[in-house]
């Protein structure tokens, strides 16, 4: 009996309508949002998804998921979308934090250890881990002016962003991470069925308000 057999395809919501085509798309408007941190790019090729896994979400990882990328899935994905993922992308699943190059977490508020991923080496920085969260919303230029301000490569001065359902830890995260540069982790936020691109350049500083 082998692994598809196993998963129960007869189970599984399907994946994209045009996999070649539409994983195409999807990267192409990830590429956007990683080249311009802080405009929240929309995606438009939408996979079905097992709850609690967004259909952005589901979208991004249909695209970059492979045999050869490890992933590492917050326990809720684990049970729901775990054998919908490995049968649509054959990428392994280990438990393993700093072994994964992908890190998927369906809820902001209850993030891993982000000092426990992949920073990638000084030889092979490319070997970092992509982060990838789900959050409830992202307002850009919060008229309260409560929130973070992003700078950095691709943002034109600055933008200043409030993240719902996101950790205060991801930021003190994300601090630390521009530090280690070129090492680092790089981090992507879904929220509906748009994504933000926060790559390991961008410079994040609280605003007081």
């Amino acid at each position: 009996m082998n692994q598809h057999t196993r998963i129960g395809l007869q189970n599984l919501a399907p994946g994209f309508a045009d996999p070649q085509l539409d994983a195409q798309r999807v990267f192409r408007q990830l590429l956007q949002a990683m080249a311009r941190p802080g405009q929240m790019a929309p995606l438009d090729r939408l996979p079905e998804a097992p709850l609690p896994l967004s259909r952005a979400a589901a979208a991004l990882a249909l695209t970059l998921f492979d045999l050869d990328t490890p992933i590492w899935l917050s326990p809720d994905l684990r049970a729901a979308a775990g054998d919908y993922l490995a049968f649509h992308t054959g990428a392994p699943l280990t438990a393993d934090l700093g072994a994964a190059s992908f890190v998927l977490v369906a809820d902001g508020k209850a993030l891993p250890d982000l000092d426990q991923v992949a920073l990638g080496d000084p030889q092979y920085p490319e070997r970092a881990a992509t982060v990838i969260i789900q959050v409830e919303r992202v307002r850009i230029a919060p008229p309260d002016k409560v929130g973070y301000r992003l700078r950095g490569p691709g943002i034109l001065g600055h933008v200043d962003l409030r993240v719902e359902g996101l950790a205060d830890g991801f930021w003190t995260a994300l601090r630390a991470n521009q530090k280690r540069f070129p090492l680092g982790f790089d981090a992507v936020l879904v929220a509906g069925d748009s994504v933000l691109g926060l790559p390991r350049t961008v410079l994040v500083e609280a605003l007081e308000g």
